[in-house]
Order: C-alpha cells, then sequence, then structure tokens
C-alpha cells in the first residue's frame, strides 16, 4: 500500500514542492496561529545543513504521492521527528507510523546507535500526539514536555540593563560569536547539538530576523536574542521571540530577561499583537514576569530503540 524511500538529497523540485506542501497540512492541524509556513527555500536550506545525513531521513509513498517523513537523527540523542499527512484514515496513518518506526529502529542498529531515542510527538493531545500513542500502544515509554508554548499578553517590564552591559542591534558579523554563546549556554541540555557557524550564517542570512546582543565593557558578546515576524498559518500578523541564549559566566544578572523585554518592546512597535515563544524546561518562571503565559506543551515520547516497533 506505502513504501518507504530513503536517502533522497532534496534534487527533485517537483518532490521538493509535495514536500512543503506536507509538511505544511501538518502545520495546519497543530497549533497553526503560532507555525511559520514552510516554504521551498526553508527545504533547501536542510538538505544543505551541514547536520543533514540523507540516510537518517526517509519518505514515505502511497501512489507516488509522499504522505509521511521520518528523521531519526542518532547524535549526542537520538531523536525521531514525524509528520503524517492528516488526511490519511486513522489505520493507514497509525500503520505508517509503525512501518516508519520500524525503519528507524533498523536505521539506528545499522549505525551502532543504542540507549535511549526521544520521538517528537508536537503539541499534548494534539494530531500527531495521539496517533503515535496508538501506534505505541502495549508498548511501556515515558512522555516529557520538551518546550512549552508561551503566548505574551501584555505588560512586558522595560528593560533593565545590569551595570556595566549594554543593548544593541546585532548583524551577520555577529553571528559566529552568537554560535559561540549558544554553544556554551546550551551545552547542559541532553538534547545539545552543536550549532556550526556555516550553517547559522546560512540561516541568519535567509531568514534576516530582529537580532539584539548583549556586549561586556569589552565589547565581547555574551548574549542575545532573535525573533521574527511573520504571517502565521491562519494568515494572521505573528511575532515570535525565537532563541534567548546567556553565556553562562554572565548569566543570573537580568540579562535574559532584559533581551526578551527589548525583543518584545520592538515588536510592539511593529504593530504587533500577537506574540510567542518557547520555553525550555525550567525558564518558565522567567517569560511569566515578562507577560508571558503558557498556553501548550510540546511534548516527546522516550523509550528505549529496542522497544520500537
Amino acid at each position: 500500500m506505502f513504501r518507504i524511500v530513503v536517502g533522497y538529497h532534496g534534487d527533485n523540485d517537483y518532490l521538493n514542492h509535495s514536500l512543503v506542501n506536507l509538511y505544511n497540512k501538518c502545520k495546519e492541524v497543530s497549533i497553526s496561529w503560532a507555525l511559520r509556513p514552510t516554504d521551498i527555500d526553508d527545504l533547501r536550506d536542510m538538505f544543505s545543513s551541514s547536520w543533514f545525513d540523507p540516510n537518517e531521513y526517509a519518505i514515505v509513498f502511497m501512489n507516488e504521492k509522499p504522505i509521511g517523513t521520518c528523521w531519526a537523527h542518532s547524535g549526542n540523542v537520538n531523536v525521531i521527528r514525524l509528520c503524517i499527512d492528516p488526511d490519511l484514515q486513522q489505520w493507514i496513518a497509525v500503520d505508517v507510523i509503525r512501518a516508519i518506526m520500524t525503519w528507524a529502529r533498523n536505521s539506528f542498529e545499522s549505525r551502532n546507535a543504542h540507549g535511549i531515542v526521544y520521538i517528537s510527538s508536537w503539541e499534548y493531545m494534539g494530531f500527531h500526539h495521539r496517533l503515535i500513542r496508538e501506534a505505541l500502544s502495549g508498548t511501556f515509554y515515558l512522555e516529557k514536555c520538551s518546550t512549552t508554548l508561551m503566548i505574551y499578553e501584555g505588560r512586558v517590564p522595560e528593560p533593565r540593563i545590569p551595570e556595566g552591559y549594554r543593548i544593541r542591534a546585532g548583524s551577520l558579523s555577529d553571528v559566529p560569536n552568537m554560535v559561540n554563546v549558544f554553544n556554551k549556554a546550551f551545552s547542559i541540555y541532553e538534547w545539545f547539538e552543536p550549532w556550526r557557524i556555516e550553517d547559522a550564517m546560512r540561516y541568519y542570512g535567509r531568514r534576516k530576523p530582529i537580532i539584539y546582543v548583549a556586549v561586556n565593557e569589552l565589547g565581547d558578546i555574551v548574549g542575545y536574542v532573535d525573533g521574527e515576524i511573520f504571517k502565521a498559518l491562519d494568515g494572521y500578523l505573528t511575532g515570535v521571540v525565537g532563541t534567548l541564549a546567556v553565556d553562562p559566566k554572565h548569566q543570573r544578572r537580568g540579562l535574559g530577561k532584559a533581551l526578551v523585554a527589548t525583543m518584545v518592546k520592538n515588536l510592539e512597535k511593529q504593530g504587533v499583537k500577537r506574540i510567542y515563544l518557547d520555553s525550555i524546561e525550567g525558564l518558565d518562571p522567567l517569560y511569566t514576569k515578562l507577560g508571558f503565559k503558557e498556553y501548550i506543551r510540546w511534548m516527546k515520547i522516550v523509550l528505549p530503540i529496542s522497544s520500537l516497533p
């Protein structure tokens, strides 16, 4: 009924446009107001990134039409990310997920990857989350919150910049130093994968987000925040506070709060009424003080590779 193809390099424009359509259909049944539409350049960027390995990427076809994708990556942690066509009948979608997980298990084992795998399951009790749980029925697994989607309610305080620091607008020339801060700040997390400068330069050069950097008295970049304004899948203007990173040596001084407040003020000045961010574990109280509240949680399912179907 369906077949799984591995090793695609992104060299077929017709298929690429079909994949863009598939990814956007998956987003439309998720939190559409908080998701930026995928475009063809996003896909090209993925296929040209240093971290992309065609042998870790599978496409599921039915009658030559892509109906699902899976990225089964082995790095510091083993990760599975799925996108399944929401127009499929439920029993077919569950079968597709089981088949993809079987492929992922074989793929991990062929690369001598063992231990735990984290399956990104989108938002709590959403379309993908429910299907993945059904596909794993009878299997022991744990569920964890990966990040919390938080929406801005207003009342962000004025930025209070700690003594000895200043915040300025960032540019492409700052990206190498921002990558250094990113890798220092997030290396403590189990999901961390080092960000490469060439990937970051391509990302910032193409997306052109708003950037603010925090610098010390020597002019060294010790923190940054980025953000974007876009039309979400529901058609309305949306602002997102993207990555917030502060060098661990300069944390707990208020730089994170000042950077986020500066970004939110910028988005408000540009007339954005709807602003959100994704909070990693432990930072929800910080964002609550800045006028954000929890909307929903993005979930991941955790189980041994050997327990995959």
